[in-house]
Order: structure tokens, then C-alpha cells, then sequence
């Protein structure tokens, strides 16, 4: 299954706007990268309620059904999965179609949602409505994610949506990784592929106290050559 999303991805990357794809840092996942951070999760049972922020064609939620498949123990999956570009959410339809065939093979209940928005403005949107008026959101207990990796401009509409939340950070990957974060039940378990950037500096000092108040890092995986990870794609950022 992995493969034929794989496949899909390689021919939709082709399809894509180049220019606007470098623009708003999209690198799509392929496979091998996508199982290696779907074996990061330690806990696979009874219901999940799967994000997917930044989805692509779906190839992190396919590595995350086919370990699914592969272990067993779960009975239920609710895939929620955002993307914004057209050309990609034609695609992600077809995979997830895919999805709740092989699930049910297996006789898991299979939901999914796709999202064509902007996934900072819903989340900080949600997050709100708890401040203001209490009003139930939905949480997830898994979350992978390949966020987008751009800068983000001190006066931008980004940048004010997650100062209102309380999220000090200047780039897409961190926001996405901060807002999941968030989003997440107490107990529940994300697996991000990211720069390494975040680690050092005061820029993401912010980012960092979200990470170490909020989490607990149980993986980290280094890539040595970010050019492997991402065969195909300029990736500038060490991984």
C-alpha cells in the first residue's frame, strides 16, 4: 500500500507549481522516511484519532495504517488529515479511499476527514474557543507530521495568529509542531520529522519551551544526509 502512495506522490510532485512549492517549503515524504517515523510510536491500541497537519497525498498516514496492519491491537482509526494545495487534495481522496479499503479488510473502522485550510488558523481557532468559552475540540492521541519549512515574518498574519495562543516562534515547521502539541490528549504521542535548527539560538527558545514543558522526547533520529530523506527535493535544512 505504501508503495502505490509512494507512486501517487512522485507523480503529483510533478504536477505541482514549482515555484510555489519552493515558496511555502513543501517536501513531500517518501516511503522509507514515512515507515522510519511511523516505528517511532511506542503505543498502538484500542482507538486512534490520527493528525495529519500538512498531509500531501497521504503518505505519513499510509506508513502509520500499514504498521497498524502489520501489528494489529487496533479497532478504530479517525484520520484527520489538512492540506491546502488542489492538486494534492485530489490525490489524498484517492488514498484515503485506498485507506478504508485495506482498514476494513482488516476489520478496523476506518474514518477519515480531510481538511482543505489552513492548518494554523483552525488550530489556533480551537484553541481559542477553550479559553473563551469552554467549547469541546477535537483532541487526538497520535499526530505525524512533515510540516512545511519557511520562515515566518514578525509582522505576518501567521505570526499574530500564534502569538494569540501563546506561540512565540518564527517558522512554519515549529508552529506546526507547537500546535499539535496542543492539539494532543494528555498521554497521546507525536512523531515530527524536522530541522535540526530548533535546537540551538534564541530564535526558537520559544518553540523549545513548548517542547520541554509540554512533551517528553523519548526518539530522536538524526539524518546524516538530508539529500536521502528527501531524494528529489532541495532541502536546505539539516533534518
Amino acid at each position: 500500500m505504501l508503495h502505490i502512495i509512494d507512486d501517487i506522490r512522485q507523480q503529483a510532485a510533478l504536477k505541482l507549481d514549482q515555484a510555489k512549492r519552493s515558496e511555502q517549503g513543501q517536501y513531500m515524504t517518501p516511503a522509507p522516511t514515512a515507515e522510519l517515523l511511523a516505528s517511532m510510536f511506542d503505543n498502538f491500541s484500542g482507538d486512534v484519532s490520527l493528525l495529519d497537519a500538512g498531509a500531501g497525498v497521504g503518505s505519513l498516514t499510509a506508513a502509520f495504517l500499514q504498521r497498524v496492519v502489520q501489528e494489529g491491537g487496533v479497532n478504530k482509526i479517525t484520520a484527520t488529515a489538512y492540506e491546502t494545495d488542489k492538486v494534492l487534495i485530489n490525490n489524498l481522496h484517492n488514498s484515503m479511499a485506498l485507506f478504508a479499503e485495506v482498514a476494513g479488510e482488516q476489520k478496523i473502522q476506518w474514518h477519515s476527514n480531510i481538511i482543505p485550510a489552513d492548518f494554523i488558523e483552525s488550530a489556533v481557532n480551537q484553541l481559542q474557543a477553550i479559553s473563551f468559552d469552554a467549547t469541546p475540540i477535537t483532541r487526538y492521541n497520535k499526530a505525524i507530521l512533515n510540516p512545511p519549512y519557511f520562515k515566518i515574518g514578525s509582522k505576518s498574519r501567521h505570526r499574530k495568529l500564534l502569538q494569540q495562543v501563546g506561540i512565540e516562534t518564527g517558522n512554519l515547521y515549529s508552529a506546526f509542531v507547537a500546535l499539535a502539541i496542543k492539539l494532543l490528549e494528555p498521554g497521546g504521542e507525536l512523531v515530527a520529522i524536522t530541522p535540526r535548527s530548533f535546537c540551538n539560538g534564541p530564535y526558537f527558545k520559544g518553540f523549545r519551551d513548548i517542547l520541554l514543558e509540554d512533551t517528553a522526547l523519548k526518539k530522536i533520529r538524526v539524518f546524516n544526509s538530508r539529500t536521502k530523506a528527501f531524494k528529489g527535493d532541495k532541502v536546505l535544512q539539516k533534518m
